[in-house]
């Protein structure tokens, strides 16, 4: 990760990619179009591990489109995006940071008024409405969905999002290098590496958005940020959905522990209280057989009946059920290293709160959240 010193003001682009050839073209047009930003920007597209000739493409089509910035491809051979991110991190020029999926596309305005918003020095993490599209019309079911594709409103009103939300999607999110110095002086790994290939496993935007939050910093959603998040026809398909909402339910066992730090600010390390009293395990034995002799036919039926919401729920607490039960043996050294993570979370928070910037707007809260004192 770059050195305080060697940042500059401005704004750095991320774009992780794996075998992005075919994406990248369109997606690197609306940031060529993006419109009298007054302020430095760089693209860093991090290649990671692809095998279609990403890197060439994306610095053939930047050309084409006259090079408005710099632009610079770097390499990450380890699979993943925590590491493509990583990666991408240790090579940025500018203080603020736009992390921008290879199938997003960003509104003409989207680094200027991502900007404007950011010198409220408040916010931590700040995202937009992240509008679905795609080649066909999207299926009926979509549309209940799409939280899970990291589309649509984050929140009811432009400001904080709620307590029962607490996160960022990650497509098209905004934050500022400063959170990243301080979680590294703090010694915070991440515990969810993200999609990995095939997999989708995912949760490292929700557990930054709950440390950012943790240490003290406000998240933000913005409808003057609008992007357009591509959907290729595969991700179309029910059996897609039911295998993202599967990777979704293994890694919000953990968010979920997360989430618990940021509302009580201290965790149960025993196993056994946080099975009886968990949401989505709260009831002991006779809640599990019976969500194990219902749910397994709602599961089954969720692979046959397109938008079965039930059976998707389901499936999912099926999910969080197997995970508490494989998890037993590391649930005290998790818990215990959580509890570490949030005092010193909160402790710098008490020394360095984020401040806004001399002469800057805030942007207005929206029902902020109760944290607890640190």
């Amino acid at each position: 990760m770059n050195a305080t010193s060697t940042l500059q003001s401005g704004l750095s682009i991320i774009i992780c990619c794996y075998n992005s050839a075919a994406r990248l073209p369109v997606t690197l047009a609306h940031l060529a179009a993006q419109q009298g930003a007054g302020f430095a920007w760089e693209v860093i597209l991090v290649d990671n591990n692809s095998s279609d000739g990403t890197a060439a493409v994306a610095e053939r089509e930047w050309q084409r489109h006259g090079a408005p910035a710099p632009l610079r491809v770097v390499a990450e051979p380890r699979p993943g995006l925590l590491y493509a991110r990583e990666r991408g991190l240790a090579s940025i020029a500018h203080e603020l940071i736009l992390f921008c999926d290879d199938d997003n596309w960003l509104a003409p305005d989207y680094l200027r008024e991502a900007c404007v918003l950011m010198q409220d020095g408040t916010i931590g993490i700040l995202g937009g409405r992240n509008v679905a599209v795609a080649d066909a019309p999207l299926p009926a079911w979509f549309a209940g969905f799409e939280q899970a594709y990291a589309c649509g409103p984050q929140a009811a009103h432009d400001g904080d999002v709620s307590s029962a939300r607490l996160y960022i999607a990650g497509a098209g999110m905004v934050t500022r290098h400063a959170v990243y110095r301080a979680l590294a002086e703090l010694g915070f790994r991440s515990y969810l590496t993200g999609r990995t290939g095939a997999s989708l496993s995912s949760g490292e935007d929700t557990e930054f958005s709950i440390v950012t939050a943790l240490l003290g910093y406000r998240l933000v959603y913005s409808s003057r940020l609008v992007l357009k998040h591509y959907m290729e026809p595969a991700r179309l398909r029910w059996s897609y959905f039911l295998k993202l909402n599967r990777g979704h339910a293994q890694s919000y066992y953990k968010l979920a522990l997360y989430k618990q730090l940021y509302t009580q600010g201290q965790l149960n390390p025993d196993w056994l209280a946080y099975f009886k009293s968990a949401p989505g395990l709260g009831g002991g034995m006779p809640a599990l057989r019976r969500l194990l002799r219902w749910g397994g036919l709602y599961a089954r039926r969720a692979q046959q009946r397109e938008g079965n919401e039930a059976a998707v729920e389901a499936f999912f607490n099926i999910e969080l059920w197997r995970m508490h039960l494989r998890f037993r043996a590391e649930y005290p050294s998790f818990v215990a290293a959580l509890n570490a993570l949030g005092q010193r979370l909160r402790q710098y928070r008490g020394t360095h709160p984020p401040r806004p910037a001399a002469g800057a707007a805030p942007v207005p809260r929206a029902a902020p959240a109760a944290v607890p004192a640190p």
